[in-house]
Formats: C-alpha cells, sequence, structure tokens
C-alpha cells in the first residue's frame, strides 16, 4: 500500500543541518571557477539524494542549500523518516569527502517551518542542530538529544520494508567537542556502501582523508585526526 506523504503542520519534524567547513577560506583563497566547479562536482553526485528526497507518490523529504550550510527537514518524526534522513546523511558526508570537502552537522527534533517558495525556514530543531554542529570537532554527524528516544525505538523495533529489516547506521560514540569529549548518538557514514546496503566503506573515506590531508594545516589536521579515529572506533 502506497504511502500517503504529507508535511506534519502541526506536529514534530527532524532537521539535519550540514556545514561546509573551510568554505569562506576557500572563496578566498580559490578561483572562482575552480570553486565553481567543485560544488557542481558535489551537486552532481548529490544526485543519488534524489530517491531519498521524492518517489512516485511525492516528497518524502525537503532540502535546501545556500552558500556553505545545508538543510534537509523530514515531512514528520516517524520511524521510516529517520532512516531516509539518517541515510540522506550519508549521503552526503561521502559525496563531500570524495569531492574534497568536508562537513560536520547534527540533527535534532521539534516544530518547523520549511517554507522554500517563501524562503522561511526557521524552528527549534533548526537552532539546536546549528548549535551542536558548532561543537564538533570531527566531520560527522551528531544527534541532539531530542532525537535519542527515537532512536531507542528504532532499535528495539526496527523498520521493516519489503519483509526485511532497515539497517539503521547509528550508534553511541565517545565524539570529539570543542570543549572535551561527549557520548553522542552518531551516524556512521562508514557503514554503508555507496549503495546505501550495510557494509564497511571506511578504507575509501580514509584515503580521500590522505588527500584533504594535504591540502591543509593547523587546526583543520586536528579535525581529519579525530575524524580517521571515529572511522576506526566507532562501530553498531
Amino acid at each position: 500500500m502506497a504511502e500517503n506523504h504529507k508535511w506534519n503542520e502541526n506536529g514534530d519534524h527532524l532537521v539535519l543541518f550540514m556545514d561546509i567547513m573551510g568554505f569562506k577560506d576557500r572563496v578566498t583563497r580559490m578561483e572562482h571557477q575552480d570553486l565553481l566547479n567543485k560544488m557542481i562536482e558535489f551537486k552532481e553526485k548529490n544526485d543519488r539524494l534524489k530517491p531519498l528526497l521524492q518517489d512516485k507518490n511525492g516528497e518524502l523529504l525537503r532540502m535546501v542549500q545556500f552558500s556553505d550550510s545545508i538543510i534537509i527537514a523530514s515531512l514528520d518524526d516517524s520511524k521510516s523518516a529517520l532512516n531516509r534522513i539518517v541515510k540522506a546523511g550519508v549521503v552526503l558526508m561521502q559525496n563531500a569527502l570524495e569531492t574534497g570537502f568536508a562537513l560536520k552537522g547534527a540533527i535534532a527534533k521539534g516544530p518547523l517551518t520549511f517554507d522554500s517558495e517563501l524562503g522561511i525556514y526557521f524552528g527549534l530543531p533548526l537552532v539546536d542542530a546549528y548549535l551542536l554542529e558548532e561543537e564538533l570537532k570531527f566531520y560527522g554527524v551528531a544527534f541532539h538529544h531530542s532525537v535519542e528516544e527515537l532512536i531507542q525505538q528504532y532499535k528495539e523495533r526496527p523498520l521493516i520494508r519489503g519483509g526485511r529489516e532497515q539497517y539503521l547506521p547509528v550508534s553511541e560514540y565517545q565524539i570529539h567537542l570543542k570543549s572535551g569529549r561527549s557520548l553522542h548518538f552518531c551516524i556512521l557514514y562508514h557503514k554503508l556502501t555507496r549503495l546505501l546496503a550495510k557494509g564497511d566503506y571506511s578504507a575509501t573515506l580514509n584515503r580521500h582523508l590522505k588527500l584533504f590531508s594535504r591540502t591543509v594545516s593547523g587546526s583543520p589536521k586536528i579535525y581529519i585526526d579525530n575524524t580517521r579515529n571515529f572511522l576506526e572506533d566507532a562501530h553498531d
């Protein structure tokens, strides 16, 4: 039976906020056309998002990108929405590293207005996701505590689709923050292949991290080291 996709006006939504690291520095140091070509490459890779954003019945997630920020919002706060927005985070993290960009982000839950026609995007989960993203000191996606109950519900009773249990690449990890380390749920974006099937993609991501490491010095190196540790140590 087909799902009826409709924006939940009065309920909660999941919001993924992501930031492209070092983007302002690239704007000032790179030739405009070179950076544009990189952005186009990233956008073309993100065609992988289309099945997650929309199906034959209509939209599944809403997305907007401006400058160095990406926002994806779910239609509601269901387990199905959690599964889709997590996989969207996986796609963005993998595509960014493969393009030579570094992303970090966070997911929060709450009431939201997301009107692309009027260009109005606001709500508590967007603020919560932004503030948590600012604290991260590794390339990855962490969850605000507002989503933890939904994650636990998914873990206890996973989403079943087509008779098969839908794997959710999410686990707790002592993530690196600007003020230290703390246990948070985070997306295991190295535990899904490019086809979004369960598998180990960390070797490929580490190769791209190594290439990226040759282009930066100072504090960005710390982010890269922390990310390498995450890819090695974070498991479900």
